[in-house]
């Protein structure tokens, strides 16, 4: 994984002889939303200083600044949307992340229906920091999010991750993401969800273990990979449940070799830690 402020150099397109604009947060936003709409974005430099000062800085400077971000959220000045959703996202990790955007969640969720990744990949983890914090704020709308008619998307899946990661015991979180893990949905997608479930030590139940039994035979073989191994991470009932499946699939020549690899490795039981070898998402 590249670090954030690589990262955010690759996204932002940031200009090291761009104008040095003030880098404390109130008055960074202030003079972005003040500039041109063809001015140069800020230099990696000041964008840096202003993103990184976030965790050190008051509780009240922060809380000051926070209705000039809200209204660089909407903006459609050179990615100064993007800037401010990095900003949420620093504030999130906060200690006192939770009580500073309790009042925000609104706009921070509708950054989840962006069509910029960007934005609504930091939506996402504005809400996986603040749901460890006020989880009776955010699982509600994480909850509602999920049950949204319309077919499933990495967004939504990532939603789903979130709640196994954080409320794997809260019933109601569950059954949310058992009802959405349960629709049909592409590969891409499919192998997102298989990976939430694998990647987070979660009840066994019956309706997740054949979520994750009924991908073994999907034809994409990466989507074979995750699921084999979200079966292993399930536990012995799921593999036991799925050993015939597992063995034709270790002996299988038309397979890939590496799910051949995997299904014997499951069924010999020589993964020790299934949540460091999901293969990548496709």
């Amino acid at each position: 994984m590249y670090p954030l402020f690589a990262i955010l150099a690759i996204v932002l397109q940031l200009d090291p002889s761009a104008e040095q604009e003030p880098a404390e947060l109130k008055r960074f936003f202030e003079h972005r939303l003040a500039a041109r709409q063809d001015a140069l974005p800020p230099s990696y430099e000041t964008l840096l200083t202003v993103i990184d000062g976030i965790s050190k800085t008051d509780a009240a400077k922060i809380e000051s600044a926070l209705p000039v971000v809200s209204v660089a959220l909407k903006s459609d000045i050179n990615n100064l949307a993007v800037e401010a959703a990095f900003a949420m996202t620093e504030i999130a990790k906060r200690p006192d992340g939770g009580s500073l955007l309790r009042g925000h969640l609104v706009e921070l969720e509708s950054l989840l229906s962006s069509a910029d990744t960007r934005l609504s990949g930091a939506a996402v983890l504005v809400f996986d920091y603040l749901t460890t914090r006020i989880p009776e704020a955010t699982v509600p709308v994480l909850v509602d999010r999920l049950a949204r008619p319309g077919k499933p998307t990495i967004v939504k899946s990532e939603i789903a991750r979130v709640l196994l990661k954080s409320r794997k015991n809260d019933s109601t979180a569950l059954r949310a993401v058992e009802n959405y893990l349960e629709l049909d949905a592409d590969a891409s997608v499919r192998t997102v969800n298989l990976q939430a479930i694998g990647s987070n030590p979660i009840p066994a139940s019956l309706r997740m273990r054949a979520i994750a039994a009924r991908s073994l035979d999907y034809p994409n073989p990466h989507v074979k990979l995750a699921a084999l191994l979200a079966v292993y991470a399930l536990g012995p009932d799921a593999r036991r449940e799925s050993l015939t499946v597992i063995n034709r699939l270790a002996a299988d020549p038309s397979e890939t070799f590496e799910v051949r690899e995997m299904a014997d490795r499951v069924v010999k039981g020589t993964i020790s830690d299934p949540t460091k070898k999901f293969p990548g998402k496709r």
